[in-house]
């Protein structure tokens, strides 16, 4: 998908979200630009492949957290991230080029946490 298409789902209505953490060129239609959040972190873009069984180790610790109405702390490329029980959730699908591609896709804002 190129950055001009516009991406399917809702963004948030308010100016702190959806707000996208990627490189700028990719900045989908709809969301706002990144900030740094509160304690003066940079925007950050951070990507990891996964072997299957921790892949699968990752989803089923966040449905565990979603259906018992917790946060959900996951270490991505040794990172580790907080999300809000109250965090915006949205599945995304993309063709092009010849790919297709299914995203997960977690947002909150940093006054959520």
């Amino acid at each position: 998908m190129s950055p001009d298409e516009p991406r399917d789902g809702k963004p948030g209505t308010t100016d702190q979200f959806p707000r996208w953490e990627g490189p700028e060129e990719n900045r989908p239609s709809g969301y706002l630009p990144a900030k740094d959040n509160p304690e003066g972190k940079p925007a950050r873009d951070i990507e990891k492949d996964y072997p299957l069984p921790a892949f699968i180790e990752k989803l089923r610790r966040l449905a565990d957290a979603l259906e018992n109405g917790q946060r959900f702390q996951i270490d991505i490329a040794g990172e580790r991230i907080n999300v809000p029980a109250r965090a915006h959730y949205n599945i995304a699908y993309e063709r092009g080029g010849g790919e297709e591609e299914i995203e997960f896709q977690i947002t909150w804002s940093e006054i959520e946490r």
